[in-house]
């Protein structure tokens, strides 16, 4: 009976359906106890909200929410988001934190910085951290939107990236779901390599 282990080599190999594989140091690690890490995973949601329009113009609000998920398997700890200056992008009326994050001093080059209160976010565990709302006129005349964020916890590893609202898809959602009290907006959380 064969070994798993190579005998000249010093490789470990691991089954496929068909045939056999050398494994990957990190596969090696996770089989021999290597201590698990969360992983963080950022998802956003944009809805238009307040919807008031008459033949030439109108207003809305646009709420964009972020949300702090980890989908590793050990226990996420110390979670923050930081976002990009809002000047840059659009003048907001306001973000508003969710609980269990807490608004706190961000750095100088940034504009918002949430934490989590409770401290810790469990495996599979998805918590809304911040809600932008943005007050915009009708019909959109500006650039598409993109919020920047850092995302960090302990021991893991940190997340940058921006969420993207197209003025194209504000436009077309609206159009085919005139009338609701709420509109759905299709968003882009990409990460930045």
């Amino acid at each position: 009976m064969a070994n798993a282990k190579g005998s000249y080599q010093r490789r470990y190999y691991r089954r496929t359906a068909d045939s056999t594989l050398p494994m990957e140091h990190y596969e090696l690690q996770d089989m021999f106890g290597r201590r698990p890490h969360p992983l963080i995973d950022i998802r956003a949601k944009a809805v238009l909200k307040n919807i008031t329009v008459t033949k030439a113009s109108g207003s809305a609000t646009l709420w964009v929410s972020f949300y702090f998920c980890n989908i590793g398997r050990a226990v996420l700890k110390h979670a923050c988001l930081t976002f990009s200056p809002m000047e840059s992008l659009w003048k907001h009326s306001g973000a508003a934190h969710s609980s269990p994050f807490l608004k706190t001093n961000a750095p100088v080059d940034r504009d918002l910085r949430v934490v989590s209160e409770r401290g810790i976010i469990y495996p599979e565990d998805t918590t809304k951290a911040v809600r932008f709302e943005f007050g915009i006129s009708w019909p959109p005349s500006r650039p598409d939107l993109e919020i920047l964020y850092w995302a960090i916890g302990e021991d893991c590893s940190p997340e940058e990236g921006s969420c993207v609202v197209l003025w194209s898809s504000i436009i077309d959602r609206f159009e085919a779901n005139m009338g609701l009290p709420e509109i759905g907006i299709p968003c882009e959380v990409r990460g930045l390599a």
